[in-house]
């Protein structure tokens, strides 16, 4: 959600989360429920989300 708007790859996306691949990313996005806290703050904080983006990913890890 949000990419687009940035104009960020995936492998950027999972390196401004501290994660080294985007194999690491895509394992975290089949399993929402993995991301920590700090990694959902800072893709919203990275990407722009509008809070419907923000609590649609805090549902799905849910």
């Amino acid at each position: 959600m949000g990419k687009a708007r940035v104009g960020m790859t995936n492998l950027e996306i999972a390196n401004a989360i501290g994660l080294s691949s985007q194999a690491a990313l895509k394992r975290r996005r089949d399993d929402p429920g993995e991301f920590t806290v700090r990694e959902i703050l800072t893709l919203g904080i990275t990407l722009h989300w509008t809070e419907e983006e923000f609590l649609g990913v805090i549902r799905a890890g849910m």
